[in-house]
């Protein structure tokens, strides 16, 4: 193993990258919110790149499309019908306008693409490593993922802080349930589908009653 290999591997370069990321995702938010509204996700798309350029050896695509996978786009394009509409039911008040092209582009192409991307390649690769188990890297890509979800309570108002928890809630079941796909095939684009059926289901219940 060569010495760029060697450091690669080291637990301290991971923890460099992933304190990297939080350090500048959640400790300088408010200067990449004064910078532009989504310089946040430039910034990601910037880690997942600088990250992959290292471990680009873990990107896999290709999975064994079965009945199992086929019950599972079901079973995501259902869930997220179902949690819109017990949103409605809980009188959950839903922070975005999915009437909107622009949110409706960052719901099925941005949202599925940058975070699988970010926390089932970029940060899998790191904790893989880091922790030097698989397991260990699921649990903590689950962690990451709802507290990316959480992390908005600290500053949206009251009337939008039970939707923050609920997505908390649901985006760490979530998080269980895809990193255990990525645990067992080791493809992004399994979870990337997934992720757009979900949120594909999520929209069509936003159409109910238009």
């Amino acid at each position: 193993m060569s010495e760029k290999q060697k450091l690669m591997e080291s637990k301290q370069f991971c923890v460099f990258f992933i304190l990297l990321y939080f350090i500048v995702r959640y400790g300088m938010d408010s200067i990449l919110n004064q910078i532009h509204a989504y310089a946040s996700y430039g910034f990601e798309v910037l880690f997942i790149f600088g990250v992959t350029s290292f471990y680009y050896k873990d990107l896999k695509f290709s999975f064994k499309i079965d009945i199992y996978y086929l019950l599972q786009c079901f079973l995501a394009c259902i869930l997220g019908f179902g949690i819109f509409l017990c949103a409605k039911v809980f009188e959950i008040l839903i922070p975005f306008d999915l009437s909107q092209k622009e949110t409706l582009f960052l719901l099925l192409i941005v949202g599925p693409v940058l975070e699988e991307f970010l926390f089932r390649q970029a940060f899998w690769s790191l904790f893989r490593r880091a922790l030097k188990t698989q397991k260990g890297a699921w649990i903590a890509t689950v962690l990451v993922f709802a507290f990316g979800h959480f992390f908005a309570y600290f500053f949206v108002p009251p009337e939008l802080k039970s939707f923050v928890l609920y997505q908390t809630t649901y985006a760490f079941g979530l998080g269980v349930w895809w990193g255990y796909g990525i645990y067992k095939t080791g493809a992004i684009s399994y979870t990337i589908s997934l992720h757009f059926l979900f949120n594909l289901g999520f929209f069509i219940a936003s159409t109910l009653g238009h």
